[in-house]
């Protein structure tokens, strides 16, 4: 009885331990140290309660510190004889026994203290480290004592008590519910523990005889498992090991060892006792499935893989936690949440164990487990000839073909070879890319194959089998030729089209035509088989065909045509009429018409007079003319179709005098002032035809009569009346065929009106850019010029008044004549050349000329131009101005009057803060020319920025103009709206050719310009001259 008890207390410590060792192996088998269980008598129920309660007590005891472990998973070993199990330790206060159970306990006469155990601490360590204190109570030598009543032998130490050979009846621990504390287990386990002695009868039962125990954890793991799932424990994501083992609940069935029978061992399980815990969850949450799937058909590493478990309860679900089991104890929380679907990637191959729990909101849990495999990521290879798929490709014995090999689903880190293997077997290794064109000579079946190795692991090889066919050649096989109409003609289309045997793509036809000389042109080089030609010349023809594929094979041939002239008609209509006599001096419209010509044509008309001279007219079919002459006419047409050759046509027609006729008499300008020239023009038909004199009687308020003061064969006259008042003139016609007429009008001269002339001189274009001078003269005799352009003939820095063709410069030429060598002030925009650069010539070098002063705005240091385009001649030149005292310095709001004429000064380069170029040193003047009251603004060069800030300085009515010179030649300068606000009927434009093709005046200056002008005087047409 005594060794009975002393096991009792053994095993009650045992149970102790075991809670915290099974921690360290949660999820792998559960080791047992056999040498620590003796034989208890089953019915021992007294004893058996006391141990229970001595481990209670043993297991309530604090631990100074928490045990570590490792976590860390290996995904590539495979994971076997996994134990579920969960485990819920209770820290109580220490167990105290009540007086009947110490009455009913045979106390051995010294204590045996169990040591106490810290988590992980294994069996053998306790063993070792243990105070064990245990009297051996002397052995019973009496025969009527029963088995059980027998007391085991002394043991001097523990290592003898470790020595005792078990029994080998079964050891029966209690399934453990979820949630049931170990004290719990303790008391209301059934524990069948029976420790026979060892009998050497045959009539012990094979069943009741126990298995020896392990000697060691690694011979404890040869147990056989239970087949039902143990669950693990609730585990959340980030939770250690130490945790999990500290809350599991251990749940180990031992099975039966059977000798006797073939069955293996592990396929054999004791019944379960009555007491035992067999359902882990409620009824009411259940797992019905856990879906695992893939990209594909099978599992691969690198993909996406979706875990869903498909739970019911009653109760709302509230977690699902996956994890990764392996058979070292480890696992791998990979999902925790409240939604049950989730995506991992597996990185290694193998297979794995999933572990899914599901938790609803009651606390009960369900469990499952389930094996997965999951293989190498397969690439998805394919191969293109010539971008098409392999399998439909078509591959022939000639040209290069494209093999591309695309791999996809795999890393940027893979390694691909090709073989080429050829119809008889052997093959051919490709250089190490993805793609490579290869050329084949004979027909057959070849296949391609790719092997592929990720660097995720895995070789993988693929084979694309493709047919090279033999190539057919390429053959012509008929030229159609049809013509536009009926019959082949000239100028008419004629239609060719080629029929041809390849199934190849041809790169392109060539259609010629040859003539009798052997001499060809091409019609058409092109894709399509068809071609059109027109042809000029009758005759015979041969049509070439040339045909070529993109493998550069050609082929040819010819067809023979024959081609007449085209039926065309030409006529010479006269006012829509055919030829017929017509009128002298009489406008009539001539017309050459051309029919039947299907294609556009050119006409050149000559036509030559009765004397034998001719003259040649516009381009073009139609004309209108009026013929002095009579006679015979003679009008010859040249008419050269659009696509060669040439057509002539000539027909003769009578040109009679027409009657005299004097119909008008007309005198301009009007009204008709004194000292002012005055154009005389008598509208008089027939005085052309024929020698023909113009009489002019002209009758004064002073004259007692008409007096002839001309006689003259010319049609018009200039003439200055010296009176004012009324006058009368006769003009008498006489023809030399005796015909006269005569016509009279009256009319009054009126005293002079105030005027003034604007004269833009075209100084020299130098480098076609343009330059800028203007000349101005009032009745009052008052002359100014406002810049004066540049003068560099052939670049020569000496200044000559003479050009290299010997003519004379214009500006100087225009003070010399027009201004008779006088100006009265000389206003300058800026110190640029091509505007001040002729003012410092003519002030240097023409003596002859009279200058009386200069106006301007001098740039200094101090106005910190950005760049100073101001030469030292200039610079030279403007200090002799200033030292001769005759320059007048500005600035912007002064007034100017010189004679009749006012001129304002509008801006100056001190308006603008930040002058970005040199144009911005513009000086805007605006001229007032006298009692004509007309307006005439100069905008020199100015350029976008600082025309902003003159628009912004005033208003549209103060910038109202008659008369503009428009900004930096019209090329660049001022925006657009300085021009609306300008508003100006006539605009100077002192530039030339080069403007026309610039984008600034073709889209900016000319439509603003364009808009309120009437009369645009463009530097292209050369000097002229302006009188308001």
């Amino acid at each position: 009885m005594k060794r009975k008890l002393i096991f009792t207390v053994l095993l009650g410590a045992l149970l102790v331990v075991l809670s915290h060792s099974v921690a360290v192996c949660a999820c792998d088998d559960i080791t047992v140290e056999n040498d620590l269980l003796n034989n208890v008598a089953e019915d021992d129920k007294d004893v058996d309660s006391v141990a229970i309660r001595l481990a209670e007590h043993y297991n309530s005891t604090s631990f100074s510190s928490p045990p570590t472990f490792s976590s860390a998973i290996d995904e590539n070993s495979h994971i076997e004889n996994v134990t579920e199990i969960q485990l819920d330790i209770g820290v109580e206060n220490e167990v105290q026994l009540s007086q009947d159970e110490v009455n009913g306990i045979e106390l051995v006469e010294n204590e045996v203290l169990l040591p106490e155990a810290a988590l992980g601490d294994s069996l053998d360590s306790v063993s070792r480290d243990s105070a064990v204190a245990v009297e051996i109570l002397e052995t019973a030598t009496g025969t009527n004592d029963p088995p059980d009543q027998k007391t085991p032998p002394a043991f001097e130490s523990a290592d003898e008590v470790n020595g005792i050979e078990l029994v080998e009846n079964e050891v029966l621990l209690p399934e453990v519910g979820l949630g049931d504390s170990l004290n719990s287990v303790s008391r209301d386990s059934a524990i069948a523990v029976e420790t026979q002695e060892t009998a050497t009868g045959t009539n012990d039962p094979p069943d009741q005889k126990m298995p020896p125990m392990a000697e060691s954890a690694d011979k404890a793991n040869d147990i056989g498992l239970v087949e039902n799932e143990v669950p693990l424990p609730e585990v959340g994501l980030g939770d250690s090991l130490n945790s999990v083992s500290r809350d599991l609940a251990i749940a180990v069935e031992i099975q039966e060892t059977a000798t006797g029978t073939n069955d293996p061992p592990d396929q054999k399980t004791l019944p379960m006792a009555e007491s035992e815990v067999k359902i882990l969850a409620k009824k009411n949450l259940v797992i019905h499935s856990f879906d695992v799937a893939g990209e594909s058909s099978h599992l691969e590493t690198y993909t996406d893989i979706v875990l869903v478990a498909n739970a019911s309860s009653d109760e709302s679900i509230t977690s699902y936690t996956y994890c990764i089991l392996n058979g070292q104890g480890g696992y791998q929380v990979i999902y925790h949440g409240e939604t049950p679907k989730t995506t991992y990637k597996f990185t290694s191959p193998g297979d794995y164990m999933l572990y899914a729990k599901v938790t609803d909101a009651s606390g009960s849990e369900a469990h499952h487990t389930q094996w997965i495999s999951v293989d190498d990521l397969r690439p998805a290879v394919s191969l293109l000839i010539d971008d098409v798929a392999a399998e439909a490709a078509e591959v022939w014995t000639i040209g290069l073909n494209h093999f591309d090999l695309k791999v996809a689903r795999v890393p940027e880190d893979y390694q691909q070879q090709m073989y080429l293997v050829y119809p008889k077997g052997n093959y051919q290794i490709m250089p190490q890319s993805n793609w490579v064109k290869l050329k084949f000579y004979y027909p057959g079946q070849y296949i391609m194959r790719a092997d592929v190795s990720p660097s995720t692991g895995g070789s993988f090889t693929y084979l694309f089998p493709f047919q090279v066919k033999q190539a057919p050649p390429l053959q012509i096989s008929k030229i159609n030729i049809t013509p536009e109409h009926d019959e082949l003609v000239t100028y008419e289309k004629i239609n060719t089209q080629v029929e041809y045997q390849s199934p190849f793509t041809i790169k392109h036809f060539t259609f010629c035509l040859l003539d009798r000389d052997h001499s060809y042109s091409v019609f058409y080089h092109g894709s399509t088989p068809r071609g059109t030609v027109r042809i000029v010349e009758p005759g015979r023809y041969h049509v070439l065909v040339k045909v070529k594929d993109i493998y550069g094979r050609s082929t040819q041939n010819l067809q023979t045509i024959d081609v007449r002239q085209i039926d065309y008609k030409i006529s010479l209509l006269i006012n829509d009429e055919p030829a017929k006599p017509i009128l002298s001096e009489t406008k009539h419209r001539f017309e050459m018409k051309i029919e039947n010509l299907p294609v556009s044509a050119r006409t050149n008309l000559v036509l030559i007079a009765p004397d034998g001279s001719y003259r040649i007219l516009p381009t073009g079919s139609v004309t209108t003319l009026a013929l002095d002459e009579i006679g015979k006419y003679t009008m010859k047409a040249y008419i050269r179709p659009s696509i060669g050759g040439l057509l002539l046509h000539t027909q003769t027609f009578q040109v009679d005098l027409v009657p005299l006729n004097f119909s008008d008499l007309t005198l301009t300008p009007r009204p008709i002032r004194i000292r002012q020239k005055t154009n005389i023009l008598p509208t008089v038909v027939g005085a052309k035809g024929m020698p023909t004199v113009f009489s002019y009687w002209l009758k004064t308020p002073q004259s007692q009569g008409f007096t002839e003061v001309l006689r003259t064969s010319r049609l018009d006259i200039d003439w200055t009346f010296d009176e004012i008042g009324k006058h009368q003139l006769i003009v008498l016609v006489t023809r030399a065929d005796r015909q006269q007429m005569r016509r009279m009008v009256h009319f009054q001269v009126l005293i002079d009106l105030p005027w003034a002339e604007i004269t833009q001189i075209r100084a020299d274009d130098y480098k076609d850019y343009g330059t800028m001078a203007y000349g101005i003269k009032l009745n009052d005799g008052t002359h100014v010029m406002i810049d004066g352009g540049v003068h560099r003939p052939e670049e020569d820095e000496e200044y000559s008044i003479y050009n290299a063709d010997g003519s004379i410069d214009p500006v100087y030429s225009y003070i010399k004549n027009e201004l008779d060598g006088r100006v009265d002030v000389w206003l300058v925009t800026h110190f640029h050349d091509d505007h001040f650069g002729n003012a410092a010539n003519i002030y240097n070098n023409c003596s002859d000329i009279t200058i009386k002063s200069f106006v301007g705005v001098t740039p200094t240091a101090s106005d910190k131009m950005k760049e100073v385009c101001f030469g030292e001649y200039m610079q030279e030149t403007l200090e002799k101005i200033k030292e001769r005292g005759i320059w007048r310095e500005v600035c912007h709001g002064q007034v100017l009057t010189y004679g009749e004429m006012k001129i304002e000064v509008m801006h100056d380069l001190h308006q603008v803060s930040n002058r970005w170029n040199f144009n911005d040193t513009t000086t805007i003047f605006r001229l007032n020319l006298g009692r004509t009251n007309k307006k005439f603004i100069v905008l020199g060069d100015l350029y976008l920025n600082s025309g902003d800030v003159f628009l912004a300085n005033h208003s549209a009515a103060q910038l109202k103009s008659d008369i503009v010179s428009v900004a930096h030649h019209g090329i660049k300068g001022v925006a657009p709206i300085v021009y609306d606000r300008i508003r100006a009927p006539i605009a100077f434009i002192p530039s030339f050719a080069y403007t026309y093709n610039n984008d600034f005046w073709l889209y900016k200056t000319k439509p603003a310009v364009y808009r309120w002008a009437n009369l645009i005087i463009h530097g292209v047409d050369g000097t002229y001259t302006l009188k308001v």
